[in-house]
């Protein structure tokens, strides 16, 4: 997000805006607030670092992720007072992660793969240098803000042994520390270790668990497909549950709640 006042930008580089963005030539949008004389930006990049997805989007195999570079997208992050950053739902494809330095010239050749969380600390460290010999703590705050999970909902995590995702929840989870399968902690800590030995201060927005319980809040059959929405005969299928999208208002708000709390 980025606020543009004199004193006031936020800019957020989040993975939830693919919906809006994955078409834009330019990967950017931006929402200018005339009564608080503020500018908030939303910037498209799937995983913080270059790849040869982020604009068009290609197939989950053929993806490669250029781990040692950041300075072209990072260029559109300048000059803001609060910079959030977010990556997690791209690297949860469920194989091994495709990356290569340098060129992607003769990356169909010279990639290497890597398990998820080995791959996602190669690029956010290069992300967390750029960060390091870049931003001026006295000028921008940097947050990062953790994901909710949204690629593997069973209900079986729930108690629910007959229940289809998050198909006809209406109520939370009561179950105390609960943690749902698709959430991978190797992937938490891999940002709490990096961040903890960065030169700019980071603040680690958790809003992993807390948005676990929420089995309720997502958009389950009242969503759309290709641009439209469900039938009555669609919505009456469980396995058309979209448990990826949350409901507005909801979830979001106490994720918006909590980094205005710390704003």
């Amino acid at each position: 997000m980025k606020m543009d006042t004199k004193n006031q930008q936020i800019q957020s580089v989040a993975l939830k805006l693919l919906l809006v963005l994955w078409s834009e030539s330019t990967p950017a949008s931006s929402l200018v607030s005339l009564a608080y004389n503020a500018t908030i930006e939303f910037y498209w990049v799937p995983y913080l670092v270059e790849s040869n997805s982020d604009i068009d989007i290609i197939d989950i195999k053929k993806r490669i992720i250029k781990v040692d570079a950041i300075a072209e997208r990072a260029k559109n992050w300048m000059g803001v007072d609060i910079l959030v950053f977010n990556t997690y739902v791209w690297w949860m494809s469920g194989i091994r992660i495709k990356t290569i330095w340098g060129s992607f010239a003769n990356g169909q050749e010279g990639y290497e793969e890597f398990d998820t969380p080995v791959a996602y600390k190669l690029a956010l460290k290069t992300w967390a240098n750029w960060i390091d010999s870049t931003i001026n703590p006295n000028k921008t705050r940097v947050f990062f803000n953790h994901y909710s999970n949204v690629l593997l909902l069973r209900s079986q995590d729930w108690g629910n042994m007959e229940g289809v995702k998050c198909f006809n929840e209406t109520k939370l989870v009561r179950k105390k520390k609960h943690w749902g399968t698709g959430s991978d902690k190797r992937i938490m800590s891999v940002v709490a270790k990096v961040t903890k030995k960065m030169k700019v201060p980071v603040t680690f927005i958790n809003i992993t668990q807390i948005s676990e319980y929420r089995i309720d809040g997502h958009c389950s059959v009242y969503t759309e497909t290709e641009g439209k929405l469900l039938t009555e005969e669609e919505r009456a299928n469980p396995q058309n549950a979209d448990y990826i999208q949350w409901c507005l208002p909801g979830v979001p708000n106490t994720w918006n709640q909590i980094l205005l709390a710390m704003l």
